[in-house]
């Protein structure tokens, strides 16, 4: 099956960005779409499932144009995000026991990176949007919760923790939260 590109966009530094109509492969067959959403909610739950499976765009398209196409790892997530004003506001090296700091002003919009250690350093495995940040004070320590919004590759949109044990299988427990806010 053809790879077609969708459109080019450009950073706000004016670097090229390709963008797909599809992610190139051929489309699952529907038993196994079924068959992954069903999983996919055991795990995340049927109420957090946002949309259904789109093969038209991956979570990088979500995250970073909107829904609007296939958005390859090549494309250099984290030059994208620094071209278009993004900064780095937390690096969790692994949130499984590492928490995120109530001073790290992380706010509703901010975009999560996961990554895992490969032969080659670290790689990009996913991004997500943050969309709700919940503050808690437990004896006398404050901590955050954040929930994201994901795309789970050809599969649907899902509202879920960014510390979720599924997820984290998938795609890693190396996070980065990025912002382009005050």
């Amino acid at each position: 099956m053809a790879r077609s590109l969708f459109f080019k966009l450009k950073t706000k530094t004016g670097n090229d960005l390709e963008v797909f109509s599809d992610s190139g492969r051929p489309p699952y067959p529907p038993l196994f779409i079924a068959s992954s959403r069903s999983d996919i909610n055991s795990k995340l739950g049927a109420n957090n499932e946002r949309a259904h499976p789109d093969r038209f765009y991956n979570c990088h398209g979500l995250t970073l144009v909107s829904r609007l196409g296939w958005f390859d790892t090549d494309n250099n997530i984290l030059s994208i995000l620094r071209d278009n004003g993004f900064r780095l506001k937390a690096s969790i090296s692994d949130i499984r026991r590492d928490k995120i700091s109530a001073s790290s002003n992380i706010v509703a919009g901010d975009i999560v990176v996961y990554k895992e250690p490969s032969a080659g350093g670290l790689v990009i495995t996913h991004t997500c949007t943050i969309y709700e940040v919940r503050r808690h004070t437990r004896q006398g320590i404050i901590s955050v919760d954040l929930r994201v919004l994901s795309k789970l590759g050809e599969m649907g949109e899902y509202f879920h923790e960014i510390n979720n044990k599924y997820i984290m299988s998938i795609y890693g427990s190396i996070i980065e939260v990025w912002s382009n806010s005050v």
